[in-house]
């Protein structure tokens, strides 16, 4: 209504203008001046900013490059580009100066090219790094002279600043404890420890390095690249920066030990062309034994013939191809709002088959809402009083979307809400923890007096339990729980996320909790949740949901969306205690309870002690047959994950996260996803980040790895099938007829199929319906047969035209002029037989016409073999070949492309049906496809699909803006790394500008 909008109008200019306005902050029980000066917080005036970067340096690592010519001069040692090498120099020492002059071309095109590629993708890595920082809040003085928070990238800190950290943020620098709630700090990355450690006023402490005396203590420091895993907020004096931390110094330490990382994919296949070389060479030193020891041949004479065989086996072009593909993929994946942080993850997601997905904010909108006219109360408070205190009860993030909703309701609800809230003081808080799930702040008012307020999950706000938090037991449980469960149990049926509220008061020194009410929310699902988790279905992968809601919301969402409502709540998996399973002696199971921690970010950590999660085969099948899961905790997700993925073989398992808490789950996944706005220690654990809300990026990624998987798969089958064929036809033609085919009509049928195969990576790559496996048994199998397919339709030309009388009589002759001939027309039958076998090879498992190749690819192809019947024909470069022999040699070689289509066709069958893949790379889990109720289509904003096709730009330009060696260019440390947005989005609604008691300028 338009009461209703004038309404939102005036509390979003409410809310600006409280952000405005500078207000008190709290820490420790003292409330600051106004003017914002109090003990302990600190702000550096410019000069000390400037006088401190100049005597400690910036904060950020200064790691010397390596100079651009030692990095040429690696792209020459490479080991296709030293056989090059090899077979330059024989061609020189020998005086043939065209190969020499070509195979120099070749080798400088493909190491320039790497090159300079290389460079442009370090700069492009390095802009997109740059775009990706998380800034730290930061106390400076502000234009008005006054102390306020800035948003600072981390490299900007400097010694003496004051930062202000909470739960989930990654430590910038060196710091030491400053002010503020005790902040508990996980610092297995740095120390190997295994359970966080509680910084305060009091330490912990540490002998002094520089006391000769050993007896002095001091401060330990919070180390740069420690995650904070607990703390409400709290002030951290930064005392070390960039290369002076103790990451700093690590990384310098093993700056210049680090190796480029490959994919086992990518491993795999350069394993199988060394075999190839390795193979060839063996067979090089076997023809010049023939050929010098039976036949009487001149040594250097062979030593050159033998040149074709090397060029042959070495296919120049692979590397620079999968890389290629594999960046422009990414970047595709980038543009789509997925950016890959390893090259090994796109392979793992192309084969992914289960996705356990978080549902606030990814499946859901996660801009929930409270209904403020349906809030329950109890124990004679009102609905005011219950907005009241859980507005009060909020935490200083504005990125928290419960505290978003209450600030939103409560700025539309009551009445002058900036004087209304401006009357509570609050002098203590106990921040929300995923353990406590609860946030308690104790506040003074006029009128109220002291009060403890809580805010939180219905169960931990009735009765806390002993979970480490503040504890209480709300007064007369016993007389309410009934009807409070029972209204909860109604709304959560309704699809209402709740939210608890107790209120108590100081008796005789001890705190007396009331049960205040319940407030609902409702976080509807996205518009595009269930169309995408159709598609992802379609596509072999298993959807899980995993929330902490309650089970009945969980189910409710479930039915909206698609999914199956079989919710499994984690008090269903309370008797699946965390054992450890080891045979006894007698061959029985003897449990042993585990000594570790699951709520934390290391998982190295939890699995150092040698034991291995297990649970019983019930607990397994309850897991992997549940639909989704409801109420869980850190412990559960991570449970929940190692089971898909070692159950029954294992699955390639999925699983997205956007906290502290995710980031065991994160890292125990094959493909951990950090959602849009996640947390520092979450993107640190994930190999994907999204930089959109839904699913719809995960899709887009999926979608488009398999294509980079299939584009890969084709070349590779093609690039091994054409080596086999040219090294059995070389040989045989050598072995058997004394025969040779001159190095320079090799080197020019392995620069045109180099060619040509660039453009492979803008293929009309088809997608697989099913989850790939990125093996490489299947395509070294099927490219050994098709390569044997095409060598021996090769040696079965020759014979024909040998034996026969099919060709040109100058075949037959055995005339130096027959001997170039027959050279001529091998090269010509070889080079259009293999430049057709492209298309045998871009359906691996399935007939050459399934799908269209893109035009640059077929054209590429039309051209390279036109160009060689020119040639041929005219007779330059090779000898010259009559019009009919052309002719034939055309025909038949689409004959042969016809029949290696089939035989490839049943090869493939045979390898699936048969099995051996699986046998040689080991079963894969299967799941039945779980059946949902119909989905609700939900509109929640305007929404376009986005593209999924490949830039049209150039392969060169584009590759320059790839992500090429994402893994080895990552930031080393995440000391400079802290997760705090830079400013204000202007695209969040004003529920976000509301500054509640500590919150705001200091």
């Amino acid at each position: 209504s338009i009461a209703d909008l004038r309404a939102e109008d005036e509390a979003r200019g409410w809310c600006v203008a409280q952000q405005r306005r500078p207000l008190a902050r709290v820490t420790h029980g003292k409330m600051a001046e106004e003017d914002g000066a109090r003990a302990g917080v600190t702000a550096l005036t410019d000069q000390e900013v400037y006088e401190s970067r100049q005597r400690y340096g910036p904060n950020e690592i200064k790691i010397a490059e390596e100079p651009w010519y030692i990095a040429l001069l690696k792209c020459f040692l490479e080991p296709m580009s030293i056989m090059l090498e090899i077979s330059m120099v024989i061609s020189g020492a020998a005086e043939e100066w065209a190969d020499f002059t070509i195979i120099t071309v070749m080798l400088l095109v493909n190491s320039l090219l790497g090159f300079f590629e290389d460079m442009k993708a370090k700069a492009s890595v390095n802009a997109l790094k740059a775009k990706m920082v998380n800034h730290v809040d930061t106390v400076r003085y502000g234009e008005d002279g006054r102390k306020t928070y800035v948003p600072l990238n981390p490299k900007f800190l400097v010694v003496g600043d004051t930062i202000h950290v909470r739960g989930g943020d990654a430590i910038p620098a060196d710091c030491s404890f400053l002010e503020g709630s005790d902040i508990s700090i996980n610092t297995a990355a740095m120390t190997g420890e295994s359970l966080p450690v509680k910084f305060n006023a009091r330490g912990p402490m540490e002998i002094d390095p520089s006391d000769p005396t050993h007896t002095k203590k001091i401060h330990k420091l919070v180390l740069a690249g420690c995650v904070v895993h607990q703390s409400p907020g709290t002030h951290l004096r930064v005392e070390k920066v960039g290369a002076n931390t103790e990451s700093g110094k690590a990384t310098l330490l093993i700056a210049g030990d680090s190796q480029k990382q490959v994919s086992a994919f990518e491993e795999k296949i350069l394993n199988v062309v060394m075999y190839l070389i390795i193979f060839t060479l063996i067979d090089v030193i076997c023809v010049i034994c023939v050929q010098c020891e039976y036949r009487g041949k001149d040594f250097w004479s062979e030593i050159v013939d033998c040149l074709s065989l090397i060029i042959a086996s070495v296919p120049v072009a692979l590397p620079m191809v999968i890389q290629i593909t594999m960046a422009l993929g990414a970047a595709n994946m980038a543009e789509q709002k997925a950016i890959v942080t390893s090259f090994p993850a796109l392979q793992d997601i192309a084969a992914m088959t289960v996705l356990c997905s978080d549902k606030t904010g990814t499946l859901t909108t996660a801009d929930i809402t409270v209904e403020f006219n349906d809030i329950r109360t109890w124990n004679g408070f009102t609905k005011e009083q219950v907005m009241d205190a859980a507005a009060v009860a909020c935490g200083e993030s504005t990125e928290d979307p419960i505290d978003r909703a209450v600030r939103m309701s409560y700025a539309k609800s009551i009445k002058n809400p900036a004087a209304t809230l401006s009357k509570w003081k609050v002098f203590k808080v106990a921040g929300f923890t995923p353990e406590v799930k609860r946030f308690v702040a104790y506040a003074e008012h006029p009128v109220e007096g002291r009060k403890k307020l809580a805010k939180g999950l219905l169960d931990k706000i009735l009765d806390t339990g002993d979970d480490g938090g503040d504890l209480w037991v709300c007064e007369d449980l016993a007389k309410i729980e009934a009807d409070v469960r029972s209204v909860d149990i109604e709304f959560s049926k309704k699809g209402y996320k709740t939210v608890g509220v107790a209120i108590g008061e100081e008796v005789n020194g001890k705190w007396v909790m009331k049960f205040a009410g319940i407030i609902p929310m409702i976080d509807p699902p996205r518009h595009d949740t269930a169309d995408v988790i159709q598609k992802l279905n379609a596509n072999g992968i298993q959807v899980r949901m995993i929330t902490g809601d309650h089970k009945n919301i969980a189910i409710e969402t479930a039915k909206r969306i698609g999914l199956p409502p079989n919710i499994l709540a984690n008090t269903e998996l309370e008797y699946l205690e965390q054992e450890t399973v080891s045979e006894s002696e007698d061959g029985g199971e003897e449990k042993v309870t585990e000594s570790t921690c699951f709520n934390m970010c290391d998982i190295e950590a939890a699995e150092a002690h040698g034991e291995n999660l297990a649970l019983s085969s019930k607990a397994t099948k309850l897991i992997l047959d549940s639909g989704g899961f409801a109420q869980v905790m850190p412990t559960d997700k991570l449970v929940i994950v190692k089971t898909f993925r070692n159950a029954n073989g294992g699955s390639i398992t999925g699983m997205t996260g956007d906290g502290v808490n995710d980031a065991p789950a994160l890292k125990a996944a094959n493909v951990g996803i950090a959602v849009k706005g996640s947390t520092a220690a979450a993107q640190q654990a994930a190999d994907i980040i999204l930089t959109d809300d839904g699913l719809m990026p995960i899709h887009t990624a999926v979608v488009e790895s398999r294509k980079i998987y299939a584009r890969l798969k084709s070349y590779v089958l093609y690039r091994i099938g054409a080596t086999i064929q040219i090294v059995i036809v070389l040989s045989t033609l050598i072995f058997a007829y004394d025969k040779t085919i001159p190095a320079l009509y090799v080197i020019l049928l392995a620069l045109l199929n180099d060619v040509t195969m660039l453009t492979v990576s803008y293929d009309n790559a088809r997608v697989s319906p099913q989850p790939v496996r990125p093996t490489v048994f299947g395509i070294v199998a099927t490219a050994a047969v098709v390569g044997s397919v095409m060598a021996i339709s090769s040696i079965g030309f020759y014979m024909l035209g040998h034996y026969g009388a099919i060709l040109d009589p100058t075949f037959r002759s055995n005339t130096d002029a027959g001997q170039a001939y027959v050279a001529a027309v091998m090269y010509v039958q070889i080079s259009i037989g293999i430049e057709m076998m492209i298309f045998n090879c871009r359906e691996p498992d399935d007939w050459f016409w399934s799908s269209a190749p893109c035009a640059s690819l077929f054209w590429s192809v039309v051209f390279a073999n036109l160009l060689v019947i020119i040639l041929a024909a005219t007779g330059t470069i090779v000898d010259t070949v009559s019009w009919g022999d052309i002719g034939l040699i055309a025909g038949y070689d689409c004959a042969v492309f016809l029949f290696t289509d089939v035989v490839k066709v049943l090869t493939a069958k045979v390898l699936k049906e048969g099995g051996w893949e699986s046998a040689m790379e080991g079963e894969r889990a299967n799941y039945a496809k779980p059946g949902g109720s119909p989905s609700t289509n939900i509109s929640d904003s305007e929404w376009n699909q986005p593209e999924l096709c490949m830039s049209a730009q150039g392969i060169w330009s584009v590759f320059g803006k790839e992500v090429q060696g994402w893994a080895e260019e990552r930031t080393p440390a995440s000391a400079l790394r802290c997760c705090r947005p830079q400013g204000r989005d202007p695209s969040r609604s004003h529920e976000d500008q509301i500054t509640f008691p500590g919150s705001g300028p200091i």
